[in-house]
């Protein structure tokens, strides 16, 4: 996709990871024109096809997947094993690793977990950096120019990861699973690449432990300073909040058919201050097996720091998968690439 000058548009550059040559390659083209095709048609890139660029770099690996993707299928099947939905399949939590098999491939990427010198796991897929830095500015133009590089890795489980303000991973859709989960996840993750959201379904309190003010989050004692009340009228932070809690009245995660009446009640699309970025119900016997008392995302009140938050509205792709973005996750979007 070519929306303009790359010196003053928004580029986002595609690479793989883990695909050899001949018919891996055709996969990962398949994927990458897929990813394409879903941002083109996704609001607000669908209404700025002149305000960024899309570039497909091709790099062949000598072996074929990446170092621990088991890993990846064993926490999957895990969390369907003790009845997590759907939404939940994309959620990658740290579990010991008991065998690491490098995997020669172009950008040295992994997946599952890694554990640090004081004995924690951190989960999601990691990339090298440097490499893939190299890579594109062999092949388009300097790490200066790109506003997001998107690297696809040969991993057949469903899996994503934003590793810092340029770089996301995505695995591909593993058994059981077809491309619109691929494309869902690299959607969300491309929320926080592209204009820096955070998640809204947990605190994040485990790995950012300060907890900044984000575009699309803020802290319950810094509710004047949310970021979206440009664009959310009826924010009033002093008034009647259109605040929600994660009790019987709010919309299940997952379940479509849980509390139907207040479902259709809400005015889904309304912004405003909506407390609370967390989920409830962690399925029975649930356990992320990193050693903490409680699961990451998970305790028994669901993630209890995540009500010192507010965030925009009741529905958002940071939130939930396969959803649109909110009103105020578009906007910071559309403003990232109109202003790269």
């Amino acid at each position: 996709h070519w929306g303009g000058d790359p010196d003053t548009t928004f580029n986002i550059v595609i690479i793989g990871d883990g695909f050899t040559e001949g018919a891996e390659q055709d996969t990962f083209m398949a994927y990458a024109q897929a990813i394409c095709e879903e941002i083109e048609k996704t609001s607000p890139y669908e209404t700025n096809h002149d305000q960024y660029n899309l570039f497909r770099v091709m790099a062949v690996s000598n072996e074929s997947g990446i170092t621990d993707c088991s890993g990846y299928a064993e926490i999957v099947d895990h969390l369907i094993e003790t009845g997590a939905d759907s939404c939940l399949r994309h959620v990658m939590c740290g579990f010991p690793i008991s065998k690491r098999i490098p995997v020669d491939t172009y950008l040295s990427s992994y997946g599952n977990a890694v554990e640090d010198a004081d004995g924690n796991y951190y989960g999601y897929c990691n990339t090298d950096k440097e490499a893939l830095y190299e890579a594109v500015s062999n092949s388009l133009f300097s790490f200066g120019k790109v506003g997001l590089y998107i690297v696809i890795l040969n991993c057949r489980a469903n899996g994503g990861n934003w590793l810092d303000d340029k770089v996301m991973t995505v695995t591909l859709s593993g058994a059981g699973y077809d491309v619109e989960d691929f494309l869902q996840i690299a959607m969300h993750e491309m929320g926080h690449g592209v204009a820096g959201l955070k998640e809204e379904y947990t605190s994040c309190s485990e790995w950012d432990p300060t907890f900044l003010t984000y575009p699309n989050v803020v802290r319950k004692d810094q509710i004047e300073e949310a970021q979206w009340e440009e664009v959310a009228s009826d924010l009033d932070a002093h008034g009647d909040l259109a605040e929600r809690h994660h009790g019987p009245e709010d919309p299940h995660p997952c379940d479509g058919t849980h509390n139907q009446a207040s479902l259709a009640a809400m005015e889904m699309t309304k912004l405003g201050a909506y407390w609370g970025a967390q989920f409830i119900d962690p399925p029975a016997g649930f356990s992320c097996g990193n050693g903490c008392d409680k699961p990451i995302n998970w305790n028994d009140l669901g993630d209890t720091l995540g009500q010192s938050y507010y965030r925009p509205a009741a529905i958002c792709r940071m939130r939930f998968l396969s959803q649109d973005f909110c009103g105020a996750c578009d906007h910071f979007v559309e403003e990232a690439i109109r202003n790269p």
